[in-house]
Formats: C-alpha cells, structure tokens, sequence
C-alpha cells in the first residue's frame, strides 16, 4: 500500500487526470480556430453550436486517438507483474474505449464549443448577459422581451446571451467577467421568493441594476400524438409545480411529478418519453417538438408574475426620484435589535417595500444562530439625502450592511 499511496489519492489522481482531458478542449478549440479563422469567425459570430459541432468533429481523428487509448489501456490495464499483451486484463480495454467514445471525447467536444463560443462574444464586442437556461425558459424568454430594444443586439437579432445551467452559474459567469450583465427570477406571485438568487445576492457582491416583471403562462405539453389519459409523468421546475398546484391535483391526482432544473429541461426529456409530459412554455414546447396539451396550468390565470432581476459588477444608476435599493444586514440575535434598524428608516419617513429573513449556510439550526441576516428593498435611491443619512445610523446597530443594488 506504501508503495502506491492511499485509494483517497488514486481516486483524487484518477478524477483530475479525467478533467484536465476534458478541459484540454479548450486548447484544441483554440487550435482549429486559428486552422481556418474564417470559417469558425462567422459561426461563432452566428453562435451557431450545431454547425460548430459539425466542424469539430473529425471522425478520422476520433478513431485515431480510439486506437491509441486501447493500446494504451492494453498495457495499463493488466495486473502488476503480467507479462505485456498476454491477455488477461483487470479493466478490459474495450471499456475504456467505450467511456472513451460515448462519454469523455462528447464532453470534451462540450467544452470546445462553449469555449468558441464565448470567444464569439468577446469577438463581436458587444456586452453579454448571463441567464438562467436552457433555452426556452421563462427567464430565457423574458431575457429576450426586456432586451430586444436595446442595442445589445448583433445584426439587428441576435442578442449576445450566454446561457447557465443554474442561478450560481450566473453569477459565477459575471464574476469571472465572462458576462457583463446576468438577467435572474427573484420573486413569483404564487410561489413566492427565489430562494438561490436571494442567497446569491447575500453571499456575493454582485450589484442589482435593474428589475422586470413578467406574466408567467405555463403550458402542458408532451409528444405529439400522446393523449392525457397516457401520462404517468410530469417534468418541470418546482415553482412550476407550486404554481400549478390546483391544476395539477384536479386533472393529474395520480401522475408522478418529477422536479428537474428548468422548465427547458423538462420539455427536453418529455420529448425522449412517450408517457411523460412537462410544465412548460410554449416556446419549449415548440423547440423540443412538443404538442401543448392544455394552456394557462398556473392557478392565478392571468394573474401569475414573475419578478426578474438584472445583475452586474458595479450599481449603474443615478437617483430619477423614482428608484429602489435593496439592502442586506446583519442584526445580533437580542431583544429589539431588528425593531432599532426598521425605526431607522420610519425616522427618515423612506418606505420599506419589503423585508426578508436570510439563513447563513452552515448553520444547522436556528437555535444556534446568534446573528440574524436581512433584505430589505426600501423606496429611494442610495444617493438620496434620507437614505444617506438613515445608513450612516445603520452602522451603530448592524454588524454589518451593504447596499446591493440601486435602480428604478
């Protein structure tokens, strides 16, 4: 065992030797890039994934390096002591081709496009905004509703998005300045906060500039051809699920409700099942070849909103006289501390439009928390004499406070 370390270090050895060959796609990218700079200029410029798939691909040299990883696997995959090529193997060198083909070189040409097309967006030297995907979401629709009139647009349609599998994958994407700008929900009228976008804000020092609010209509739709009666099945997001709760139980009692990542995704995997059928958006719908099934699931009818934030690095506004602020603080856990820091605000007559409790992570339960954390968003700009002088006061009742966003 000495002699080999511990099954810890070869694990820790085996899963980094498999990123860095997933990752080196990036250099191989690069390299067929600049092999015909033309070609790859106008897809990336395009962000035209599928047709930058196809020119990746090189089965002549997939088979190449296949070839090579069974000889190699031929040898390293024999018991210590063997004699080379007798045979006899602890990993059979077929396996490893085959998690070779159908997993690693997939995932390696993943990365490769990702990387061409962020270059693209670079390239074209327009700002890019982060956003909650995949495509199809609501956040992707109302990304596109609230920018289509800006002049974040190349030829006049295109608008530079880069899309992220989860709300921290925004974030992570404008503080790695990957993304200008991150367009994310907040708030729902049904279902209430975002709970990761809200820990997002507490936890990074993302900047708020800007707000959105948008219907939210979530349709049933499944393969075409399958009927209602068929479903066993439902994929979509859990405020999906929250918002259509009424509909759900009514028409679907006994259907199995499968909670995914976004409303996209399960519209992706309703098309691979002929019993199955997701909440979704009729976009997502059209886009996975889906057939609705029924219109308007959410329970509020037209009533159903949803609140969308746009993030960046740094607050961008001046004070229009018709502004908000979101603020987060900390308060000692004593008698009457949360009650001074509102008090604040009434002596300054600022309005608090809202207020939320925010739970550090770590903490296992609420009886060991000695400090409690809030959001509040308050009517005014930060810039304002009221608001200056209400967060100076802060300061003599908060362990801390920090000011993350400033819009109208």
């Amino acid at each position: 065992l000495q002699q080999y370390g511990s099954t810890a270090n070869c694990d820790i050895a085996a899963l980094q030797a498999i990123s860095k060959r997933i990752h080196y796609g990036k250099f191989v990218a690069e390299a067929k890039f600049n092999s015909d700079i033309e070609k790859y200029t106008e897809l990336v410029l395009a962000q035209d994934s599928a047709r930058i798939v196809d020119t990746l691909t090189d089965e002549i040299v997939e088979k190449l390096v296949l070839d090579r990883v069974w000889q190699k696997a031929s040898m390293y995959g024999q018991d210590i002591g063997d004699t080379p090529n007798q045979g006899t193997y602890k990993v059979h060198p077929d396996v490893i081709v085959t998690t070779y083909r159908d997993f690693l070189i997939p995932l390696n040409k993943e990365v490769q496009v990702a990387y061409l097309l962020l270059r693209g967006n670079i390239m074209s030297g327009l700002p890019v905004t982060a956003y909650l995907g995949p495509e199809g979401t609501h956040t992707h629709n109302a990304a596109i509703k609230h920018f289509e009139d800006s002049p974040q647009k190349i030829d006049g349609k295109k608008l530079n998005f880069l899309c992220c599998k989860t709300v921290s994958a925004v974030f992570d994407a404008i503080l790695t300045n990957k993304a200008s700008y991150g367009f994310i929900p907040i708030q729902n009228s049904i279902s209430g906060i975002m709970r990761e976008s809200h820990d997002m804000l507490f936890d990074t020092e993302v900047k708020v500039i800007g707000e959105m609010y948008d219907y939210t209509q979530h349709y049933l739709a499944a393969k075409p051809g399958v009927r209602a009666k068929e479903i066993d099945k439902i994929y979509s997001h859990p405020h999906a699920f929250v918002q259509c709760k009424k509909s759900l139980e009514k028409d679907f009692g006994g259907v199995l409700l499968l909670t995914v990542e976004s409303t996209a995704l399960g519209a992706q995997l309703a098309e691979k099942d002929p019993k199955a059928a997701a909440i979704t958006t009729k976009e997502a719908a059209k886009l996975y070849n889906l057939e609705v099934l029924k219109e308007n699931m959410q329970d509020t009818g037209d009533k159903n909103f949803t609140r969308f934030l746009i993030i960046g690095k740094e607050i961008q506004s001046i004070s229009t006289g018709n502004d908000k602020t979101l603020l987060v603080f900390g308060v000692k856990d004593t008698v009457g501390a949360l009650t001074k820091v509102l008090s604040i605000f009434q002596s300054y007559n600022i309005n608090l439009q809202q207020i939320e409790s925010h739970r550090r992570s770590g903490s296992s339960t609420m009886s060991t928390v000695k400090e409690f954390e809030f959001m509040v968003e308050l009517q005014g700009h930060m810039d304002d004499e009221p608001v200056k002088k209400a967060l100076q006061e802060l300061e003599n009742y908060c362990s801390f406070y920090r000011i993350v966003g400033s819009f109208n």
